[in-house]
């Protein structure tokens, strides 16, 4: 792989950074926060995918972030957004592991 992944955002931003789930429940992808936090159970659907990290947001008295900023937390482009990974591989690769879909 060419391309060198950015820097993940400070934990100060808590900003939506997207995972792997390993837990084998919900959805494959999950939203942690760049300060650590993780939600307690995975989403069942992509369309709730972001409302534990809202919710975490919310207690911290920050306003809603921008979703469709949310970056890889982790993989071999840990640090971009799904924009910026596929106009990079037009989906041709998993940005969690790297292996050919």
């Amino acid at each position: 792989m060419d391309h060198i992944a950015k820097e993940l955002p400070l934990p100060a931003d808590h900003a939506p950074l997207a995972v792997l789930n390993h837990t084998g429940h919900g959805i494959r992808t999950i939203v942690t926060c760049s300060c650590g936090w993780r939600p307690a159970k995975a989403a069942n659907g992509a369309s709730a995918m972001h409302n534990g990290h809202m919710a975490h947001r919310r207690k911290a008295g920050l306003p809603r972030a921008d979703y469709s900023a949310t970056v890889f937390g982790e993989g071999p482009w840990t640090g971009l957004t799904w924009n910026e990974w596929y106009s990079a591989n037009g989906g041709g690769v998993d940005p969690f592991t790297g292996s050919a879909n």
